[in-house]
Order: structure tokens, then sequence, then C-alpha cells
């Protein structure tokens, strides 16, 4: 038993034995976090937005095909994994902010336009959702690699609790105002991103260094 819990306490420390590590390990987590909460947020947002919910859940649904196939086609045709996630995190924002200043500003009678900002900022967080699951494990040593983006995608998943008390903001600021929320919870996305180290896939380190040999 002592020795399985000295184990079970090395495994949860590896992504965390030295600055660098840590400061990825924290990032990653932080990334993982923002995407849960801004995409399940913005998926289950559609019980709130008036109209047919099953018209708009169809949408939803059909987010997810063209959400793969621009994270494939991107890796596939650019080697960076940070620079294609900025722009689709850039681009996430602007049509967030705009449908949501749209609806909490404009009021307008029809859904449409929300609908529309929605599901296309949904088809952007399927494909930069992929596009983390490639990426974050790049940025840890082959020996901890398991460990760090572990740790990364399970604590993360805290977002997606968050997110059913940012949606029901909608009854009590204003229709449209989580939709402005999640617009900055993808700026955090956007400079968080920023702070980590550009990935491509090769010459990736088989082992953690110390802080002495950098």
């Amino acid at each position: 038993m002592t020795s399985f819990l000295r184990g079970l306490g090395k495994g949860l420390a590896a992504p965390y034995q030295n600055t660098d590590i840590a400061k990825r390990s924290v990032i990653s987590t932080l990334l993982f976090t923002g995407q849960m909460c801004a995409f399940f947020g913005m998926l289950f947002y559609t019980q709130v937005i008036r109209g047919s919910v099953y018209y708009v859940a169809i949408l939803n649904a059909l987010t997810s095909i063209p959400g793969t196939l621009i994270s494939t086609l991107l890796y596939w045709r650019i080697k960076s994994r940070r620079k294609p996630l900025l722009v689709l995190y850039g681009m996430s924002v602007a049509i967030l902010l705009i449908g949501g200043l749209y609806t909490v500003v404009g009021k307008p009678e029809s859904e449409i336009p929300l609908i529309v900002c929605c599901n296309i900022t949904l088809v952007l967080l399927g494909a930069s959702l992929n596009m983390l699951f490639i990426y974050t494990p790049e940025l840890f040593p082959s020996s901890i690699r398991s460990q760090g983006f572990g740790s990364a995608t399970g604590l993360g998943r805290v977002g997606s609790m968050l997110c059913s008390f940012i949606n029901q903001l909608d009854l009590q600021l204003g229709h449209g105002v989580p939709v402005i929320i999640y617009g900055g919870v993808l700026i955090l996305q956007f400079v968080l991103t920023c702070c980590l180290p550009d990935t491509d896939g090769e010459n990736l380190a088989d082992v953690v260094h110390s802080e002495g040999d950098k």
C-alpha cells in the first residue's frame, strides 16, 4: 500500500517537477478549462435560445463534422501547432462578440443572427478542441507525456461545470450575455496559447531536463 501511494504521488507530481514543465502544465490545464467551458457552454446555450430547440440541436450536432475536417486539414498543411489555434481563437472571439453585442444591444426579434454566430463558433471550437488534443501532449517530454496530458485534461473538466452557471446569466442579466462572456473566455485562451512554445510534432524531448541543464 505504501509503495502504491508513493507511486501515485510521484505520478501526480511528475508534471510539476521543474519550473518550465510546471508552467506548461498549469497553462495546459487552464486551456482545457476554458475550452471545455466555452465549447459545452455554447452547446448547452441552445436551451435558452428562443425558437425551435430541435432545429438548433440538429445544427449543433452537424457542427462536429466540419470541425473535424478543419482541424485535420490545418494540421495536415501547417506544421506549426500554435499558429492555427491562435487563428481559430481569434475568429471565435470576433464572431461571439459581434453576435453577443448585437443581441444584447440591438435586441433583435429574430434569433437567426445569434444562432448562426453560435454554430459557426461551435465549428471553430470543435476544431480547436481536436487541435488541443494534439498540441498539448507535445509540450511534455515522452517520459511524462501521459501524466502531463492526463493531468491537464482531467483537471480541465471543471470548465464544463462552470458553463451551467454562465448560461443562467441569460435569464438574470440579459439575453446574449453568456455569448459575450464566452468571447471573453476565448480571449484568455488566445493569451494563454501565446504563453506556450510552438511545436511541430518533430524532435520532441524524451526526458525532463533539470534547471541546471538549460
